[in-house]
């Protein structure tokens, strides 16, 4: 979800994201409780720099 609205304001372009809920329990958990999407912190990204492949 956050990679996809982030792709719309790329090259510091004005942007729109809209998330569009379906019937399935996720959705329906984040409509009932969109703190719990919009609220939280993004996740850190981990690289392992020896990691050759």
């Amino acid at each position: 979800l956050w990679q996809q609205a982030g792709r719309s304001g790329r090259r510091e372009n004005a942007s729109l994201s809209i998330y569009i809920a379906f019937e399935g329990p996720l959705d329906q958990y984040f409509m009932k409780f969109p703190q719990k999407l919009f609220g939280r912190s993004i996740e850190n990204c981990q690289i392992d720099v020896h990691n050759k492949q």
